[in-house]
C-alpha cells in the first residue's frame, strides 16, 4: 500500500510551494540537540511471534486524546522551524515507537546511519516535512510537515499509521495542530482532519502521503467487503489557505 500510494503522490511534486525556508534548515539541528533529549533514548524493538510490535498499541491512545491536547513549549528561542515543532509533538506522545525513534533522530542527527538504524529517515527541513517509517515494517511510521498561514500561523500535520498485518486492520490517525509564534503553542484543530476523515472514512482502509513538495495531500482508499465489487480509489485534498477540499482522481474497480 505505501509503495503505490508514493507512486501515487509523485503527481504532486509539480506543485512546488516549499513551506519552510533556508533558515529553517539551518536552525534545525541545533535547536533539536539543545532541547532536553533524555526521553528520546531508546532501543530498537522487534516484532514478536504474533506480529505485534511493543509500543503499536499507544496509537489508539494518540487518537483519542490529541484534539485535546495543546502542546507547549515548542521554541524556546522564539523560532519555531520543522524540527523543534515535530520534536514537541513526539516528546509528547513518545509512548509511539516511530516517535521514539524521530526523537532519536532530532537530538543525535549526526548518529543516524542509515544503512545501521531501525528506522528510514526522509528528512526535508527546506519544505517542511520530516518522516520516520520502521524497518521491520515500512508501513509502521510517522509523517509531519507544516503549511504556511497568511496570518503567521502554521498548520502542521502529523500522519501515524501501524499496519502490520493487513490495512483492513491497520490502527490510524490524522492529527492537525495550528502554531502560534506569539503564544508557542500547538493548539489541536480536528476540524481540519475531519474535512480529510469525512472523505475516507467512507472506505474500508487508507492511506496518506502529506507533502514532501507542493500543499495537497495524496490518498489511497480502497472498498473490499463486497468482494464481487472491490473499489481503489484516488484523491488530492488541495489546500485552500486554511484546510483542505477534496478532488477525486480516479476510481477503479478490481
Amino acid at each position: 500500500m505505501i509503495m503505490a500510494l508514493a507512486a501515487f503522490s509523485l503527481v504532486l511534486v509539480a506543485c512546488g510551494n516549499k513551506q519552510a525556508t533556508q533558515t529553517d534548515a539551518q536552525q534545525a539541528d541545533s535547536a533539536a540537540v539543545e532541547t532536553n533529549t533524555e526521553e528520546s533514548q531508546m532501543g530498537d524493538g522487534e516484532m514478536s511471534d504474533d506480529g505485534v510490535i511493543p509500543g503499536e498499541t499507544a496509537l489508539p491512545a494518540i487518537r483519542d486524546v490529541w484534539a485535546q491536547t495543546p502542546i507547549s513549549p515548542v521554541a524556546a528561542d522564539g523560532t519555531a522551524n520543522i524540527s523543534n515543532i515535530v520534536f514537541a509533538f513526539c516528546q509528547e506522545f513518545s509512548d509511539y515507537m516511530p516517535n521514539k525513534s524521530l526523537l532519536e533522530y532530532l537530538a543525535f542527527p549526526n548518529r543516524y546511519k542509515e544503512d545501521e538504524a531501525s528506522y528510514l529517515i526522509v528528512d526535508k527541513k527546506n519544505n517542511g516535512y520530516l518522516s520516520c517509517y520502521m524497518k521491520a515494517d515500512l508501513d509502521w511510521g510517522v509523517e509531519c510537515c507544516y503549511w504556511n498561514l497568511t496570518s503567521g500561523k502554521k498548520l502542521v500535520g502529523f500522519w501515524l499509521t501501524e499496519n502490520h498485518l493487513s490495512w483492513a486492520n491497520a490502527e490510524q490517525t490524522l492529527a492537525f495542530y495550528e502554531y502560534d509564534p506569539d503564544s508557542d503553542i500547538l493548539e489541536p484543530v480536528p476540524d481540519v482532519a475531519r474535512t480529510i476523515l469525512d472523505v475516507t472514512d467512507r472506505y474500508d482502509s487508507f492511506g496518506l502521503n502529506l507533502p514532501i513538495e507542493g500543499r495537497d495531500i495524496a490518498a489511497l482508499c480502497h472498498n473490499t467487503t463486497n468482494p464481487s465489487h472491490p473499489v481503489e480509489a484516488q484523491y488530492i485534498f488541495r489546500f485552500t489557505g486554511s484546510s483542505f477540499k477534496a478532488e477525486k482522481v480516479k476510481e477503479t474497480t478490481l
